[in-house]
């Protein structure tokens, strides 16, 4: 049963390739403009000809070279393309067995669908030479099919293919188009040189095995210019829907290397000298110091993030993430007042969205935003767009159920958690997790786990004021008047003014009975009026 569904499958996944590279060959374009043209010059040759009163032979020479020149047409359109550098042959993206890779070497066609982000304008064109290298850039090679069945080879493609795809949602992140990689299939190839070619700081590579109804699949992240392992995972799976099965793999796999290549290319600035900080270093950099979540850090992050709009006035992200900051300084009460923290916050978050209204992370920080400020609602609908955008960015996931939460769908609030939780597992701001989960757990009655994953926040981010709410009124409840009232103590050392009459006014949570329990619930953990 099992080969009958890969054969089908297999058959219909070379069906949708060959399909796709027909478009892609822009032999559709090509058939459609002949039509027309074709009928056009038919037409005109025809009416010319009446006047001119030539033989009807002559009128129907025209039009079998007109219809002899659609297939010829078709042909050249397959294997050609116009560009402003002239005539052009298209490379083959069939599938290559080993041994048989192109001697000229490996084409260096880029994905122009993704050089444009929202970090600034860039245009790459198709030259002899390889285009610039660039640190925020990757190529998926060609998964090695491991099975010893080449029949199973469309299955490792796949995931290859899904994973290119699933890597250009991120709009930071400059993926090489599928026809490069794949160039380089069936081939030992040195990494470093690959990634020279193709001008990418960072490769991805893995292999499929399959044996019975078992798949594995072995994937890594390499640094290319320093030859490095970054990161690398195998997943072990039972193969019941091999469409499910390869949607949850590049899931998990395009979710967790997101965040892995943030972490590396934040490692790489800590070796240049900061005068040499162009505007994606300035932001890599904000980005370190706003995970650490002190003032301090705060504070350095929005210089960081200052200089880099500085520099590059369009930055989306810097403008999103910067927004982010100060929403983060309004909650903790270090500026007064708070509300003009929220103010400029939102400004800025907006101002990114209108700068990059298709990218993940812009919505994403105005979800966040939305629910500081008492408008939950609305942040579960820029949320669920951040997800639409991509659905492997962890993230939009958290801020989902963050929002949700706050708007009394504790059920739908977890399970986006558990999704974010499962999707990147080693994503270092977690701490939004944690703070959602233990809310949600709480306002469900279960204050030990609220307790529990409370904790797990605190332990990643000390200053998490809503992890310390929550561990005060979990203790409260449970009669631990000690313990609740060390986190109030420790609330208030953080915000000398945090009052019963500041949550009241400020709740950020929209279903009224789950303010009523916060409140209530903080009174009993001794919070001042």
């Amino acid at each position: 049963m099992a080969n009958g569904i890969f054969d089908v499958s297999g058959a219909l996944l070379t069906l949708s390739m060959f399909l796709k590279e027909l478009k892609r060959r822009r032999v559709y374009r090509v058939a459609a403009l002949y039509l027309v043209v074709g009928w056009a010059v038919a037409g005109a040759a025809d009416y010319l000809l009446n006047l001119a009163e030539a033989p009807d032979v002559v009128s129907q020479v025209v039009a079998i070279l007109v219809m002899t020149g659609f297939p010829l047409a078709l042909v050249f359109a397959w294997a050609y393309d116009l560009t402003p550098d002239g005539v052009m042959r298209i490379p083959s993206t069939s599938t290559r067995r080993a041994g048989k890779a192109d001697e000229a070497g490996p084409e260096r066609e880029v994905d122009t669908a993704r050089t444009t982000t929202a970090l600034s304008p860039r245009t790459h064109q198709e030259r002899d030479a390889p285009p610039p290298p660039s640190d925020k850039s990757i190529a998926v090679l060609a998964f090695d099919n491991m099975s010893g069945d080449h029949d199973q080879e469309y299955f490792s493609d796949g995931i290859s293919e899904d994973l290119t795809s699933a890597l250009s949602r991120f709009d930071w992140l400059f993926v090489v188009a599928r026809n490069s990689a794949f160039t380089y299939k069936g081939t030992a190839v040195d990494l470093k040189r690959v990634g020279r070619e193709l001008g990418v700081r960072y490769i991805v590579e893995g292999s499929v095995q399959r044996a019975g109804n078992r798949v594995r699949v072995n994937v890594q992240l390499i640094d290319a210019k320093s030859n490095r392992h970054l990161w690398a995972e195998r997943f072990d799976r039972e193969m019941e829907d091999v469409f499910e099965l390869q949607d949850d793999i590049v899931a998990r796999i395009a979710a967790t290397l997101g965040p892995e290549i943030t972490l590396a290319e934040i490692e790489r600035t800590h070796g240049k000298r900061p005068e040499t900080f162009n505007a994606w270093d300035h932001y890599l950099r904000a980005t370190a110091a706003y995970h650490r979540m002190t003032k301090e850090d705060l504070e350095t992050a929005i210089s960081h993030l200052e200089t880099a709009i500085e520099i590059e006035p369009e930055f989306a992200n810097a403008y999103a993430l910067l927004g982010t900051c100060y929403a983060h300084i309004g909650l903790n009460g270090w500026v007064r007042p708070a509300r003009q923290a929220y103010e400029e916050a939102r400004r800025l978050v907006e101002k990114a969205v209108r700068l990059a209204p298709s990218s993940s992370e812009t919505n994403y920080a105005l979800a966040f935003v939305l629910t500081q400020i008492g408008e939950a609602e609305q942040a579960v609908v820029v949320a669920r767009r951040a997800i639409e955008l991509n659905p492997n960015f962890a993230e939009a996931h958290a801020i989902l159920g963050h929002a949700l939460v706050f708007c009394g769908d504790l059920k739908g609030g977890l399970a986006a958690c558990h999704q974010a939780e499962r999707s990147s597992p080693r994503d270092s701001r977690g701490s939004l997790l944690y703070d959602t989960m233990g809310h949600a757990y709480f306002f469900l009655g279960d204050y030990q786990k609220a307790i529990e994953v409370s904790k797990r926040g605190i332990h990643q981010d000390p200053s998490l004021i809503g992890g310390l709410v929550t561990l005060a009124c979990a203790y409260a409840q449970l009669g631990r008047d000690e313990e609740a009232r060390h986190y109030v103590d420790e609330l208030v050392r953080q915000i000398p003014r945090y009052s019963l009459r500041a949550m009241r006014k400020n709740p950020m949570f929209v279903a009224p009975e789950l303010i009523d329990k916060l409140v209530e619930s903080m009174r009993l953990a001794g919070l001042p009026d």
